[in-house]
């Protein structure tokens, strides 16, 4: 942690985190980076008033981990942005661009700003703030899996990654945002030869695309279902088929083109 305090101190005393979305990475996030006192995590997001300032995470077991402190909750990008020194969205994809065009004019020079995880070419999103001097990360993939427990509120922690895999642009950034990363969630993180190995990584449209084609390949108009269907807790080995099998041709077409 003195590596990241040292590395912002003359620019201010406190670093400063904002976080884009409160889905369920968020949340975590939130809980967690807001547990350590020499943090001040902040939270973008379209319902402040749903929002407590205190997390609770609870591990599988439904028992309280620990509890984090979020300093500012707002939709007003000013005021829990323009001071922020790391930046880090877990919005999905397709909402992405549209959040970022309304907060970058309040993104200061010299922030960072991760993307968990960093696929859907945020690098060509992010470029005008490349230019200005910011730096830009990406995530392979996020850095562990947990679910909501009450909006705003709580959040089950159900397993964190042993490692993360990160690039950035400019890319001799990578060693330094991958040792600021570690110290801030406390798992290992390498850095990547380049943002193409985030960019290019595929688990995610694979994943999700193969589990709801299981889910609904046989829907018929009129057809419903009498329970929620859980994404990962009601997996099935019919799931596991199909996305093996898409792994599958993708190597073969990685392989063809090496070839």
């Amino acid at each position: 942690m003195k590596l990241i305090e040292n590395y912002w101190r003359s620019i201010n005393n406190k670093i400063r985190i904002c976080i884009l979305g409160g889905g369920n990475i968020g949340t975590l996030l939130l809980g967690h980076i807001g547990k350590q006192n020499n943090i001040e995590v902040n939270l973008y997001t379209s319902k402040p008033d749903k929002w407590n300032n205190e997390i609770e995470i609870y591990d599988i077991n439904n028992v309280v981990k620990c509890r984090g402190q979020v300093n500012g909750i707002s939709d007003k990008p000013e005021e829990v942005l323009k001071d922020s020194d790391i930046i880090i969205s877990t919005l999905p994809s397709h909402i992405f661009p549209n959040v970022l065009r309304k907060i970058s004019p309040f993104i200061k020079d010299k922030a960072w700003i991760g993307v968990m995880p960093g696929s859907g070419g945020v690098e060509f999103l992010c470029k005008d703030l490349i230019r200005k001097g910011c730096t830009l990360f990406g995530f392979q993939r996020v850095f562990g899996i947990s679910r909501v427990k009450e909006y705003g509120k709580s959040v089950f922690d159900l397993g964190r990654k042993d490692e993360l895999f990160i690039a950035s642009i400019p890319i001799e950034k990578t060693v330094k945002v991958c040792m600021v990363m570690q110290s801030i969630l406390n798992i290992k993180c390498r850095p990547l030869k380049n943002f193409l190995n985030v960019t290019l990584t595929p688990s995610n449209p694979i994943l999700h695309t193969t589990r709801l084609y299981s889910m609904f390949h046989s829907y018929k108009k009129g057809m419903s279902w009498n329970s929620k269907i859980n994404f990962y807790e009601d997996w099935t080995d019919k799931s596991s088929d199909i996305l093996i099998a898409c792994d599958d041709e993708l190597q073969k077409c990685v392989t063809e083109l090496m070839d």
